[in-house]
């Protein structure tokens, strides 16, 4: 017997909390540009849901400089700013034009960087504080991660939990820092804004303090992925290996902005009742031919709408109507329910552009879209799937405790 739990996405709250985490980060970036001479600006923000384990992968290396700020108060939780080696290095001389470049790194860029990154939060934190007038306190600068340190320090303490086993998965505002120079922005650091418990049920909302609030957004990220990746590795000649996948839920028009621009193929398959959106399974347009290499669908061919140009194209269109086909069946077994399908539709076009099309169907009515991207790298390496799910924050299914 399936039992429904009273979990709910306040998107009114989402909004607002959007509308304040974009300020913040545009607070800080303008703190960092004035502190270096060197143009910055956002070039992506989004509400996500991610593995602890990835987190801390990426926090806890030697190849970056990581450092986290606690916080206290309305926003609580943690403030973590990652940049790589030399990113951190030519932000730390820009700001301190004394530093000896030719020593690399060394200790004075390091305090350099920390000193950043309290300016930087503390950008952070009055951004939203012109929304709201609760105060926020700010702990010292921890150094998690460098190339100067054994990389064993403290994680911060949401990510932390995750180590000792409390949850797997945290909740986090993202935004990446990118160069403002007149040309293509490269990528300066990310900026992670997460939450602790009261704080992530004051933003999604629960009619049970005793909910997980992050249930029904693990259950959506976890629907389907081990269907989708049992097909792959039946089709796939070699190896198949999945990454962790991610669920974000972000502003519609800001969706595309860590898509890459690139050819893609692949199908589009639309969700017509409840969930409403649509599944996409596209890989690289140049990869195509290796997916007949690697990949051996069944013998049955969908018919499309829009005739592939190739006979790898057309195995291309098969393999990834498979796909996505796996990941709507997950779909229906979190549901215990039909998922109305549409039949696959084949594209081939520039990923943002396939992306675009998409969201701009499935959030006609809502300003939000909640997505989840899994990465499936086949054929040692020399293939990459990516599998994306959109559906309405309103479409998210309640978690389901049998």
């Amino acid at each position: 017997m399936s039992e429904s739990m009273g979990v709910h996405v306040d998107l009114e709250t989402l909004e607002a909390f959007d509308r304040m985490a974009v300020d913040g980060a545009a607070s800080a970036t303008n703190r960092l540009t004035g502190l270096t001479g060197i143009a910055t600006g956002v070039d992506a923000s989004r509400l996500g849901v991610v593995s602890a384990t990835e987190l801390r992968e990426e926090f806890e290396s030697d190849a970056t400089v990581t450092v986290s700020i606690s916080l206290e108060g309305s926003l609580a939780g943690d403030a973590v700013l990652v940049f790589d080696r030399e990113n951190a290095r030519r932000l730390a001389e820009a700001f301190m034009p004394a530093l000896p470049s030719a020593d690399g790194y060394t200790a004075k860029h390091e305090d350099a960087v920390t000193e950043l990154c309290s300016v930087m939060v503390s950008g952070y934190i009055d951004g939203w504080a012109e929304q709201r007038a609760d105060p926020v306190e700010m702990s010292p600068p921890v150094v998690v991660s460098s190339p100067i340190t054994d990389g064993r320090h403290d994680a911060p303490s949401v990510v932390a939990a995750g180590r000792d086993g409390a949850s797997d998965y945290v909740v986090t505002q993202r935004s990446s820092i990118a160069t403002r120079d007149g040309t293509d922005g490269e990528p300066v650091a990310s900026l992670y804004q997460f939450l602790d418990a009261p704080s992530t049920m004051a933003l999604l909302g629960s009619d049970d303090p005793e909910t997980e609030p992050i249930a029904p957004f693990r259950d959506v990220v976890d629907a389907g992925v081990d269907r989708l990746l049992d097909r792959a590795r039946t089709m796939a000649a070699g190896t198949v290996d999945p990454t962790t996948s991610a669920f974000e839920i972000v502003p519609a028009e800001r969706l595309s902005e860590t898509v890459p621009d690139d050819e893609y193929a692949g199908v589009v398959i639309e969700l017509t009742g409840t969930p409403k959106g649509y599944v996409l399974a596209l890989t690289d347009r140049a990869s195509t031919q290796r997916v007949a290499n690697a990949f051996t669908p069944e013998p049955s061919t969908p018919a499309f709408e829009r005739a592939p140009s190739s006979d790898a194209e057309a195995l291309t269109g098969t393999v990834a109507t498979e796909l996505g086909r796996a990941l709507v069946g997950g779909l229906e077994d979190r549901l215990d329910a039909p998922v109305e399908a549409s039949a696959p539709q084949f594209v081939a076009d520039m990923a943002s552009s396939i992306v675009n099309d998409a969201v701009i169907n499935a959030s006609s009515t809502e300003r939000f879209v909640c997505s989840f991207e899994t990465r499936v790298d086949a054929a040692d390496g020399d293939l990459e799937w990516i599998v994306y799910t959109l559906i309405r924050p309103s479409d998210l299914p309640e978690r389901r405790c049998d």
